[in-house]
């Protein structure tokens, strides 16, 4: 936690504020269609939660995770209160965030003309707004875990003990403690609903978009020249959201559900012998999990090429020479094919990937 995480943080702080600015940028979203803009965007919102989640993270380096007193409301004593409960949102939203992204591209490749009346620019940031004010709801339980109690010296006390400061500041069980009845229900409503529940819908809408990735790679030798810019567009898209699926489902999942299994299940069951191990595994977990918010980065730059090219301009202070002129007649050809034909399972109809 002070060293690995707090390392991968840093990494992740950098990569995500260039995926800001890269996803942000006129000459990758002017190349894409109505339903690739509004998946870019839900890109964006992943970033910033991802951003954030790594700033909480870094205080870690320098606040002692075993400390329980302290002699004033310091930064430290805050953060040991609520650092977690805020961390949490962050992961919360990312998480709905790309289950919002991976029903989107689901109905887009099951129901395209649907996905064409629904999926747009104001469904994608109003998802946004849904899913981080879901978020704080969520976890607002999670903020009275712990509580500081103040103790302050009589004055015989001080008296009796004149070395000793007259106020300090003690980290104490709050009113949602681990042991009470209700933190042991909101465990179990924020497992259903944070953990569950988008394991389950990242699940299915995964196979339909790997189906859409294997339709569109045997059928991408059968396009035509005109055609093969936008069809490169939708397969980086859903490529994209697949790994990025993949990735929550391995590290944010795996995590998530070994923490509900350790809160819902008293402490005295864990064998002192296995104490060690069962440490080990949790710090694994909890090194897993932030890589998977730190790493989007090299995801983008190892599979979309239009990325790689943003982020060569970034750097290089220029843009393409012949920009300008190819993005009105980029995006006519990408409003035509924004999708490619795929037979969907659930209704046994060519639709449009």
């Amino acid at each position: 936690m002070t060293r690995i995480v707090v390392a991968v943080c840093c990494f992740g702080v950098l990569g995500n504020v260039l995926n800001l600015v890269a996803l942000t940028r006129r000459s990758l979203v002017s190349r894409m269609g109505k339903m690739e803009k509004s998946a870019t965007a839900g890109l964006v919102g992943l970033a910033l939660s991802d951003f954030l989640f790594c700033i909480i993270n870094f205080p870690n380096a320098f606040v002692d995770p075993d400390a329980i007193q302290w002699l004033s409301l310091s930064f430290d004593a805050f953060y040991r209160v609520y650092g977690t409960s805020v961390s949490n949102i962050f992961v919360v939203s990312s998480t709905w965030l790309t289950v919002v992204m991976a029903i989107s591209r689901y109905i887009a490749i099951c129901y395209p003309i649907h996905a064409r009346m629904i999926v747009d620019m104001k469904f994608a940031a109003g998802s946004m707004v849904a899913v981080f004010i879901g978020a704080i709801m969520l976890n607002l339980p999670r903020f009275w875990h712990y509580k500081l109690k103040c103790w302050q010296l009589s004055p015989d006390q001080q008296s009796m003990y004149p070395y000793s400061k007259p106020i300090w500041y003690d980290l104490q069980v709050g009113d949602l403690g681990r042991t009470s009845a209700g933190w042991r229900a909101y465990i179990i409503v924020y497992f259903i609903l944070a953990v569950l529940i988008p394991l389950l819908t990242l699940a299915f809408c995964n196979v339909y978009l790997v189906r859409a990735l294997h339709q569109s790679a045997r059928m991408h030798s059968q396009m035509r020249r005109r055609d093969q810019d936008s069809g490169d567009t939708t397969r980086v898209v859903t490529l994209t959201l697949t790994v990025i699926v993949v990735a929550n489902i391995l590290l944010v999942a795996s995590c998530e559900i070994f923490t509900f299994i350790d809160q819902i299940v008293k402490r005295d069951i864990v064998d002192i012998k296995t104490h060690t191990i069962y440490n080990f595994v949790v710090s694994i977990l909890n090194v897993l999990q932030v890589i998977s918010f730190s790493f989007n980065f090299v995801l983008y730059i190892l599979i979309n090429a239009h990325f790689r090219k943003t982020i060569k301009e970034l750097f290089s202070c220029r843009k393409s020479p012949n920009s300008h002129n190819s993005h009105a007649s980029y995006d006519s050809v990408t409003q035509q094919t924004t999708v490619l034909p795929l037979t969907c399972m659930s209704n046994g109809k060519n639709n449009e990937a």
